[in-house]
């Protein structure tokens, strides 16, 4: 199992660049339903969320081989990478 950080296939952009409420809670429900998906796709695997993020495209999981495989090979996702802690703790 490796602890990985999913970057969204998603048109995004920063929630003070977006000019109302109304669409900053579109791109939320835009990155909810993409997460929703992805564990959707991931099912029949061994993964585990570490958090879902609501005002950037991304999500933190922990996945087996397989999973990470999946998540490499779908549209939904423009990047996998290792979540690596930073060593100088900052």
């Amino acid at each position: 199992m490796v602890a990985v950080i999913v970057d969204l296939s998603l048109d995004w952009q920063p929630e003070a660049e977006l000019d109302s409420e109304e669409a900053v809670a579109e791109q939320r429900q835009a990155i909810r339903d993409t997460q929703d998906a992805i564990v959707e796709m991931l099912d029949g695997t061994e993964f585990e969320i570490n958090r879902l993020y609501q005002a950037t495209p991304q999500m933190a999981l922990v996945v087996d081989a397989e999973a990470f495989d999946r998540l490499n090979e779908s549209q939904l996702v423009a990047n996998v990478n290792e979540d690596v802690a930073d060593p100088s703790g900052g």
